[in-house]
């Protein structure tokens, strides 16, 4: 019987180490196991994570009308740009209607307020300076739109919006019964849909969404002077009036 008790001790003696060994294999087994679901989770909350981060916003910068009135507008936009620099760098799109357009245009162009503001100072005096008597203004406009037409183009020359290096926008108001190309759909199939009547317009660079267009060709001059083409104030150009009579630029921005 003691011969038996010490084989029995011997053989586990053997036995131990195997026991052991083979414990450690599955312990490093279920390790590597648990760290690559420890990868692969980290990995999904990595590509998670990207995939809630916002996209960058479309910043539009609208301005309204008013005539001379711009003057105080691209002022205030120049204490602005002081206050918060590189903010003008940071809009996608410069909409404007009426002396709106003219700024929307300048800075769409890479005019600095206080540039834009200074050719103000020196066209504004001339444009809204002598206006017609009251016999004519009768049936007619209280001022003439030549000396906007000379400073547009003394600016502007013959450059097309397509040739602006950022986006623009201004609307007006076509008053023939004629329809009007533009790049926003809402406002295209607003200006395709009535027959005759007054339709609204749209001249800007953005590229062609449903079947709206750009106006790739239209001088930048002669879509200010038919956004800006105050009723009563200054003439109508080219069959379109002011665009403050058809939509309000930031409506037309959005849409």
């Amino acid at each position: 019987m003691r011969t038996i008790e010490v084989v029995r001790q011997r053989v586990t003696a053997v036995k131990a180490p195997e026991s052991t060994s083979h414990k450690c294999c599955l312990q490093m087994h279920a390790l590597r196991h648990a760290s690559r679901r420890l990868r692969h989770a980290v990995n999904a909350i990595r590509h998670s994570s990207q995939q809630r981060q916002p996209k960058k916003p479309f910043v539009i910068l609208s301005m309204d009308g008013g005539g001379c009135r711009g003057y105080m507008s691209i002022r205030l936009l120049e204490r602005v740009c002081e206050e918060a620099p590189g903010f003008l760098d940071r809009v996608d799109l410069f909409a404007g209607t009426s002396t709106g357009s003219i700024l929307a245009a300048f800075l769409a162009g890479g005019a600095s307020p206080a540039e834009a503001a200074s050719y103000y100072e020196e066209y504004v005096p001339a444009i809204f300076g002598r206006p017609r008597n009251l016999v004519r203004r009768a049936w007619d406009a209280k001022f003439s739109n030549r000396p906007l037409k000379d400073a547009l183009r003394t600016y502007f020359g013959d450059a097309t919006v397509a040739q602006l290096p950022k986006h623009f926008l201004a609307p007006a108001l076509r008053v023939d019964g004629e329809a009007s190309s533009t790049t926003s759909a809402e406002v295209w199939r607003l200006s395709q849909s009535r027959e005759g009547g007054w339709r609204p317009a749209v001249f800007s660079n953005l590229p062609a969404v449903r079947g709206a267009r750009p106006d790739v060709e239209l001088k930048i001059s002669d879509a200010l002077l038919r956004s800006s083409a105050a009723p009563t104030i200054l003439p109508l150009y080219q069959n379109y009036g002011d665009g403050g009579a058809a939509r309000c630029p930031q409506l037309v921005s959005w849409l």
